[in-house]
């Protein structure tokens, strides 16, 4: 089952987010379990199977950078046999050099404004930039590029995820 068709959409990075809500709640209208409580066991069964796929593929393209993946593994190219080499990537070692900065931002006293300034002028900036990127490499078919691209997205997501539970976590004491 392709999750645009069941939703409606065309098979692109950018969608209709207003349409796939709206697709969403019918399909959860038609399909949610609980409609089916008097109902034989197998349509019980069949109602909560497609349930959970309306769930699993609303989740997926409602978030931009699991989408790409979709997009990606529906033309065949499974991103995780694709890996960096930190010998060979330029990227990766400054990516590294990102990340000894968050560290010794953090060995700073008052360092939750530098850790806000890191993280919008830095990582959110990039993460916007790979984001462009990856559009513009989907739209283009240009399946190799984005391979990379969503892998750098990711890294950039999981420094800034990092980020802001150390000033969460600051913040609260």
């Amino acid at each position: 089952m392709n999750y645009f068709n069941l939703f409606g959409l065309s098979e692109k990075f950018q969608i209709d987010n207003e349409l796939l809500l709206k697709n969403f709640y019918s399909l959860q209208k038609k399909f949610h379990p609980d409609l089916f409580i008097c109902s034989s066991l197998q349509k019980k069964q069949e109602a909560l199977q497609k349930s959970i796929l309306i769930n699993n593929a609303f989740h997926i393209l409602q978030d931009p950078y699991l989408r790409a993946e979709y997009l990606l593994n529906l033309n065949h190219i499974d991103i995780n046999h694709n890996k960096f080499s930190l010998n060979k990537n330029t990227f990766l070692k400054k990516y590294l050099q990102l990340y000894e900065e968050f560290y010794s931002i953090t060995n700073n006293n008052d360092f939750i404004q530098q850790l806000e300034y890191f993280n919008k002028n830095k990582i959110i900036k990039k993460i916007e930039k790979y984001t462009q990127k990856i559009e513009h490499e989907l739209n283009n078919q240009e399946w190799n590029k984005a391979t990379y691209t969503i892998q750098k997205i990711h890294f950039f997501l999981k420094l800034k995820k990092n980020v802001e539970q150390q000033i969460e976590k600051n913040n609260i004491h």
